[in-house]
């Protein structure tokens, strides 16, 4: 993937096997790493591919910051023991300095995964 001058690869992921109702951050890690990658106040993350897997069947959401228009991911349900798995053709920026949440369904497993990069402003 080509991110440009300045960008660096990342992956982010949140798994529970428990409660995933709630807002849950979804945390970057760098590429090839386990190390934390915390989005600075002056940088972008783009997503280019994104993985939601429920146990339990529902309604799921993927946002930046707060869950309103303008800064989904994703909102829909998905059928119990299924999932969504998505390549954008474009990568989907979010807003500058916005971390990104996932909030599952139920109290059994939930878990998202996204691909993308961090460019800066």
């Amino acid at each position: 993937m080509d991110c440009g001058e300045g960008g660096e690869i990342v992956h982010g992921e949140f798994f529970i096997d428990g409660d995933g109702s709630g807002a849950n951050e979804v945390i970057l890690y760098k590429q090839g790493s386990t190390a934390v990658r915390t989005l600075a106040d002056t940088e972008f993350l783009y997503i280019s591919d994104i993985v939601v897997t429920c146990e339990t069947g529902g309604d799921v959401s993927v946002y930046f910051d707060t869950d309103a228009p303008g800064k989904r991911v994703l909102k829909m349900a998905v059928a119990a023991k299924s999932g969504y798995d998505h390549q954008y053709e474009t990568p989907l920026c979010g807003p500058k300095g916005a971390k990104l949440y996932f909030v599952g369904v139920g109290t059994n497993v939930n878990y998202i995964a996204i691909e993308g990069f961090i460019r800066s402003a």
